[in-house]
């Protein structure tokens, strides 16, 4: 699949990259504890690249510390016919430093698609996150 990330503001340069079904994760980020990053977008292709139509499918983003339990939210359909799901970070996904895994699930019902594993790492914030 390929997973694309809008522009980093941090960096200033667009971050994506296609994986072959052979891969089984792709490194995001990194990022600092209490962030909101740009919505992460992902599309679900098959074997010869093409993508795999997920029109009135259902989507959750899971996110886990790698030494703790993972928590779901809902994700995006953006693009049906494309294949296309995005989420948009809340910036209660990653509160403390440590290694991150994430997964996008697609399901209707009938067939149940998940992402390559989305693998991160999260850095303590100088002091606290500011609200603003």
């Amino acid at each position: 699949g390929i997973v694309s990330q809008r522009e980093d503001p941090r960096c200033g340069t667009h971050r994506s990259g296609r994986m072959s079904m052979a891969s089984v994760s792709v490194t995001i980020g990194p990022y600092v504890a209490g962030e909101k990053p740009p919505p992460l977008q992902y599309t679900f292709t098959d074997s010869s690249g093409t993508a795999i139509d997920l029109t009135g499918y259902d989507v959750q983003f899971h996110v886990q510390r790698t030494d703790a339990v993972a928590s779901t939210y809902d994700g995006t359909l953006t693009d049906g016919p494309t294949g296309t799901v995005s989420y948009t970070w809340t910036g209660t996904e990653f509160p403390t430093a440590g290694k991150y895994w994430a997964e996008f699930w697609a399901g209707n019902g009938v067939n149940l698609f998940a992402s390559l594993r989305l693998e991160f790492t999260v850095r303590a914030a100088v002091g606290t996150a500011p609200a603003i």
